[in-house]
């Protein structure tokens, strides 16, 4: 810890609940009291909420109806992201876009499924991503309209989501520490 301009600084490591590091720096005042523009007191960087791809579930956009349906039902998603093959973020699939898709192509046996691609299926909402530099106060506005935020990188290819309910908890862990103390 050190002291500059009246303020203490102090640099904390954070695992993250897959096992992967990440950083943040707390700064409060002398008082005690959190700087503005920070959340709770700390300046957290938007990989601190991060779950990286390999622990995300999505499909390309070369699957079929029949193979999105399953992978959804098997992760229990009611949305998953949307890649390119070479790791691009292409979209954002809901049930209600497939259900939608289903009725308008009128597929009533799961057969039929495999004769479309979601290439087909109309998105009633755009889900934007937002990028590795985002803030994290922008990142909340953000997450406040969506379930997950796809994360992407500086050349547009998808390194994870940040889920809503991760940052929920984060700011309710930081509500108990600080009622607490």
């Amino acid at each position: 810890m050190r002291t500059v301009w009246g303020k203490e600084w102090v640099r904390s490591q954070v695992f993250h609940e897959a096992g992967r590091k990440a950083w943040y720096t707390e700064t409060r005042t002398n008082a005690g009291r959190a700087l503005p523009g920070t959340l709770g007191g700390n300046i957290v960087n938007l990989l601190f909420f991060l779950t990286p791809k390999q622990d995300v579930a999505f499909i390309y956009n070369d699957f079929t109806l029949r193979q999105t349906l399953e992978k959804m039902e098997y992760h229990r998603y009611s949305s998953v992201p949307v890649l390119a093959r070479d790791g691009t973020y292409v979209g954002t699939i809901t049930e209600g876009d497939l259900l939608w898709t289903i009725k308008r192509l009128c597929v009533m046996d799961l057969r039929q499924t495999e004769e479309h691609s979601i290439s087909e299926i109309e998105h009633r909402r755009t889900v934007q991503p937002v990028r590795v530099d985002t803030r994290v106060e922008d990142l909340l506005s953000v997450a406040a309209e969506q379930n997950f935020v796809p994360v992407i990188d500086d050349k547009g290819d998808f390194i994870g989501i940040v889920t809503r309910s991760r940052i929920l908890k984060y700011c309710l862990e930081q509500y108990f520490v600080a009622t607490v103390y």
